[in-house]
């Protein structure tokens, strides 16, 4: 009989004390989430990413200063992290990270811009559902092309704009007053099914047309009569403008045949090509352009507020280490560098604007890299085809093409430039 009401006191002392752990355990939560632990700490995170992205604001407004001490002609403003930089009316620049954004007045001023995450939450919900495993694209848009290549969506709700395409399975749209990419997913084609959106992401801000952006300004990139024409203002800063080129001038190799590239044989040559492919498109688009009305020259797709900024990074993928990639039998230590999204912001604002620029397959001064199956990986120069559509790979218009044990293929492609002048209007 002892040892059964032992037995017993031990089973109710065992469940005294489950309840009074879960007791201290509710009342723990409750303390966290009454004195508001977690927010603190989500706060105390916000607070460390907006301090580091502030001050590499400004080391870069630092930098630029001091190019403009020693009188660079054309100083640009660099911001380690942002992922773009627009030069604004006020001579200042809206800059932005991954979720965060600012403004940098000319006096070195910074404050804090619109940060869209509610809104990304929203898009997010509209078209991959409450789940987030995707809406098929029927109900909530209606779209041209076929069910397995989507040219043009256009929303049922009017407040999400689409912009462009950017390949075939990702679209860029516009929703208060920012870009966001979507991501399309096809059906096998041996099944009966619709296309289904599977992921928004959140690019950059973006600032509506404003003043004269969009008006018609006769312009001849030469100076002559017989190449007079009309440009339309794709920027307005006041006392100066950008104006774009209503058609696609010249002619630029890149590759193996750039006249320009340095190197013991063609896979060096090409990669040269590629890594500098940014000044060279926009160097060559300088030469066309000789009216001396003008302040400064770039090519479409570059960043409006640093027309020379490219990725330096060397491109990583954990894969292509091991891949023992070889030119001519030798294997080689491949240095490219990484992708960018500079001509985001100006593709953006020519769809808005309804532009269109007359001759196809030119160059966009914008590069990809990019991995397929594991097992080739392509580096190139975005570029417009014939149908209008920015591309990243165009019928393999890949400059360096690395394949997994196999030898490197080169390419080498001619393409067209599209100009963008600054001029002044005073």
């Amino acid at each position: 009989m002892k040892k059964n009401t032992q037995n017993g006191i031990t089973l109710v002392a065992l469940v005294i004390t489950i309840i009074v752990l879960l007791i201290l355990a509710m009342v723990s939560i409750k303390i966290v989430i009454d004195g508001g632990l977690i927010q603190k700490a989500k706060d105390a995170t916000d607070t460390h990413t907006i301090g580091a992205e502030k001050e590499a604001i400004a080391i870069g407004y630092a930098a630029y200063q001091m190019d403009l001490a020693k009188k660079d002609p054309e100083p640009s403003l660099k911001v380690k992290g942002s992922s773009s930089i627009t030069k604004t009316a006020d001579e200042g620049w809206d800059i932005a990270f991954k979720v965060n954004s600012y403004h940098l007045d000319k006096n070195g001023n910074i404050t804090k811009g619109n940060v869209p995450t509610e809104d990304l939450e929203y898009l997010r919900k509209e078209l991959l559902g409450a789940d987030g495993k995707g809406k098929v694209i029927t109900e909530i848009a209606e779209y041209s092309g076929s069910t397995h290549e989507i040219d043009k969506i256009n929303f049922n709700n009017a407040t999400i704009k689409f912009l462009y395409k950017t390949s075939h399975i990702t679209y860029e749209v516009k929703y208060n007053n920012n870009i966001y990419s979507v991501t399309l997913e096809y059906p096998d084609y041996n099944e009966d099914k619709e296309a289904r959106f599977t992921n928004v992401e959140y690019i950059t801000t973006y600032a509506e047309p404003q003043g004269r952006e969009g008006q018609k300004i006769e312009y001849s990139y030469d100076g002559t009569d017989a190449n007079k024409k009309e440009w339309t203002i794709i920027y307005d800063y006041g006392d100066t403008v950008e104006i774009i080129s209503p058609e696609a001038i010249g002619s630029l190799e890149l590759g193996i045949s750039d006249i320009e590239a340095k190197g013991k044989n063609d896979f060096e040559k090409a990669l040269y090509s590629y890594n500098n492919s940014i000044d060279r498109i926009n160097n060559y688009t300088k030469s066309l352009v000789t009216n001396p009305n003008k302040i400064s020259v770039r090519n479409v797709g570059t960043d409006p507020a640093n027309p020379s900024n490219r990725n330096t990074e060397i491109y990583k993928y954990k894969e292509i280490s091991s891949w023992n990639c070889q030119y001519n039998g030798t294997t080689i230590d491949l240095k490219a560098e990484g992708p960018d999204i500079n001509y985001k912001k100006d593709f953006a604002r020519i769809s808005d604007l309804g532009i269109k620029i007359n001759g196809s397959f030119y160059w966009v001064s914008s590069r990809f890299a990019r991995v397929y199956d594991n097992n080739e990986a392509d580096f190139g120069v975005r570029m417009v085809g014939d149908d209008g559509v920015i591309r990243e790979v165009y019928w393999s218009n890949a400059l360096l093409e690395v394949h997994y044990n196999a030898n490197i293929k080169l390419g080498k492609f001619d393409r067209k430039v599209v100009p963008i002048v600054k001029i002044s209007l005073k």
